[in-house]
């Protein structure tokens, strides 16, 4: 029989009282509750698997609207260099991009690496009211055909 060298009463103290006590409540033992908290942790990772595949193709979908959109208004180049479409903020997260998918200009920009480089904030506002008539409603919304308001452009998140 081998002996375990898992000290419950250290590992419970260093995640902290606050932050364990409610597993010790429900799984009513130490063990159980270290149990409890490590299931935990394994279902945020699991979900965070799915968040990461959601994030790809919805950023795969707006990028492919936004270059719709962009060659059919006969622009050249990347949408994302057309700075008058985003407000400063965003702005500034299209340049941070650049500057990492070219890792401060050692790398040649490629499109794809600039939209991986974007993060899920800055796809996620280009759906909010700011954008309601710059790019939902004449590139966007289309690109969204089952979404529950997708004919109701005034019903776009804020």
């Amino acid at each position: 029989m081998t002996t375990s060298t898992i000290n419950y009463h250290t590992i419970a103290a260093r995640i902290s009282q606050p932050r364990f006590a409610p597993y010790l409540t429900a799984a009513g033992d130490l063990q159980s509750a270290i149990d409890l908290y490590d299931w935990n942790i394994q279902v945020g990772a699991a979900f965070h698997q799915d968040i990461g595949r959601f994030e790809v193709v919805f950023r795969n979908v707006v990028d492919e609207a936004l270059t719709s959109f962009a060659a059919a208004k006969g622009w050249t180049g990347d949408w994302y260099r057309m700075s008058h479409l985003f407000s400063q903020h965003a702005r500034g997260d299209i340049d941070g991009a650049r500057q990492r998918a070219t890792k401060r200009s050692r790398m040649p920009e490629t499109h794809g690496k600039v939209i991986a480089e974007l993060t899920f904030g800055f796809w996620r506002y280009l759906c909010a009211r700011h954008y309601l008539t710059s790019l939902w409603v004449p590139a966007l919304g289309a690109a969204f055909p089952h979404h529950p308001t997708a004919s109701r452009f005034d019903l776009v998140r804020e």
